[in-house]
């Protein structure tokens, strides 16, 4: 069942058990991942119910392909958050961990656009970035903000600097490395269950596709 399906604590280890949900394309697996994230359409709620990477986190991106721009929507709440917080070095510190790679995303002030470059090259400005660079990044957008909002929720409510997360009951995955190569693949598993086990209670939900 679905219940069953659901990661559920340990008490004897104090840490989460992982449960992975496999199925085959055209199964449905984004569009109830999308069931998840309608949570949050609500507009009288002030609160995050869910995060969710899916193909619709995805479709926030667009490349300018004339002047090598990755182009984002500003209007998202992950964008304003991002600038709001000011998480684009952590986005940025991610990138080139996940990747082992020199390449740098830069944010516009207005977080409409984002440039590549490697900065010890100089010829290397404003690159287009290879299709499993650009699923890396996006999927680094939605790992920073789940370790921030983990970050928010291990704190007392008083003391958290932002209160969208403090309601946050599920984190759903809708399949993130399939541009990836299988380090980042590796590498990206390693670093979601450290950071899934980092939440230190018990009512935050994981959903992995």
């Amino acid at each position: 069942s679905l219940h069953d399906a659901l990661p559920i604590f340990d008490s004897s280890t104090k840490k989460k058990k992982i449960v992975t949900l496999y199925s085959f394309n055209g199964s449905g697996k984004t569009l109830l991942s999308n069931k998840f994230n309608a949570l949050n359409d609500d507009k009288r709620i002030r609160y995050n119910r869910t995060l969710c990477y899916n193909a619709f986190l995805e479709d926030l991106f667009s490349w300018n392909n004339n002047e090598q721009i990755f182009l984002f929507d500003a209007n998202s709440w992950e964008a304003k958050l991002i600038k709001d917080e000011g998480l684009q070095d952590k986005i940025t510190d991610n990138f080139k961990a996940i990747l082992n790679t020199k390449i740098e995303p830069s944010f516009s002030s207005d977080m409409k656009e984002i440039t590549f470059c490697i900065p010890s090259d100089e010829d290397a400005t404003n690159i287009k970035i290879s299709r499993g660079e650009e699923s890396t990044f996006i999927w680094v957008i939605f790992y920073t903000i789940l370790q921030t909002a983990i970050d928010m929720l291990n704190e007392k409510e008083e003391d958290r600097s932002i209160s969208m997360f403090n309601k946050l009951k599920y984190t759903v995955i809708d399949d993130p490395v399939s541009s990836m190569d299988d380090t980042n693949i590796v590498t990206t598993a390693i670093k979601l269950i450290e950071t899934i086990e980092s939440h230190e209670g018990n009512e935050l939900k994981f959903w992995l596709f």
